[in-house]
């Protein structure tokens, strides 16, 4: 088989005999089935198909593409994440020893989901874009021949406010590691955006006013530096107040502040309505004087109903009070 095999020829069992093919021919003509654990140590072509777990047909059927013979075929069957291999039983049994110390758990791709708790997952999901691209140079995927980790496909699900991503066991507690880090309680003291601070002493229409003014001013400020940032008198830098957008309108029956607002800017805000409600010195009073007049009255009345005249056509009725 071995003097066969360097000529360039191989053996094909049909029936009772062997034929002597080209080994160029090969894939023209059926070979030995293996499956399971066994496969013959000969250079004699055979055909081998083995089931992968946890790594892609695909992948596999590209990394063995290099230490293939010179004939042989790798068919990949993505339906069942099976490849088929018709080489040499020796040059199989090489690949299936590559193949198990290759194909183990924690390196398929499979879907997570996470929930945050206290801050809203759109936040979140964009932080991990953020620094997900900063760790690989604008790619999404954080991957590494360190520590082979690797997320894609960052969603944010607002519904159920959770974190859809694709990643492989590495990846998914880096992933859940970073959203344990960022979804505190202390950043986010209410969920959503839609903050409502009722006041104690306070008027909620002025102080709405004050308010709007102070994010007017900042949101000028920000808008007239490209960078985001600005320097100030002393040559250092100042950032802008607020991260994101921020609205304020008063509710003069419930004297209360609405802010729309993220859970960070809100923080903000909400310090400044703390040391602005505070008690003044005064004395507010409001009086209201009624005058009430009561009568009571007694009547007494008779009501007469009688009838008068004679006759069909004389006789008739009347009343009296």
């Amino acid at each position: 088989m071995t003097a066969l095999n360097a000529n360039g020829f191989t053996l094909i069992k049909s029936g009772s005999f062997y034929r002597i093919v080209q080994t160029r021919d090969i894939g023209f003509y059926p070979t030995k089935i293996y499956t399971g654990a066994y496969t013959p140590d000969t250079d004699n072509f055979i055909m081998k198909i083995i089931p992968l777990k946890n790594i892609d047909c695909s992948e596999v059927s590209r990394s063995l593409q290099r230490f293939k013979s010179r004939y042989s075929h790798i068919i990949e069957i993505k339906q069942t994440n099976t490849i088929i291999i018709q080489d040499t039983g020796t040059n199989i049994n090489r690949f299936t020893r590559l193949i198990q110390f290759l194909d183990v758990p924690g390196h398929e791709v499979s879907l997570q989901i996470v929930r945050v708790k206290y801050s809203s997952a759109q936040e979140i999901a964009k932080l991990l874009d953020q620094i997900l691209k900063g760790n690989t140079s604008g790619s999404r995927t954080s991957s590494s021949a360190k520590n082979n980790k690797n997320i894609t496909r960052i969603i944010a699900e607002p519904r159920t406010n959770s974190i859809i991503a694709m990643a492989n066991s590495e990846g998914a507690k880096e992933l859940r590691s970073l959203i344990d880090k960022l979804d505190v309680r202390l950043v986010a003291t209410s969920s959503g955006k839609i903050h409502v601070y009722y006041l104690h002493y306070g008027d909620a229409e002025s102080l709405a006013q004050t308010l709007q003014a102070l994010v007017s001013s900042s949101s000028k400020a920000s808008s007239s530096s490209t960078s985001g940032t600005r320097l100030t008198r002393d040559g250092g830098i100042s950032s802008p107040l607020f991260d994101a957008e921020v609205k304020i309108q008063a509710s003069k029956e419930n004297n209360a502040v609405l802010v729309t607002a993220s859970p960070t800017d809100y923080l903000t805000i909400k310090e400044v309505i703390r040391r602005l409600d505070v008690p003044r010195d005064q004395v507010y009073v409001e009086g209201l004087v009624m005058e009430t007049t009561v009568h009571k009255d007694n009547g007494f009345g008779i009501s007469v109903i009688g009838a008068y005249g004679s006759g069909q056509a004389q006789r008739a009725g009347f009343t009296g009070g």
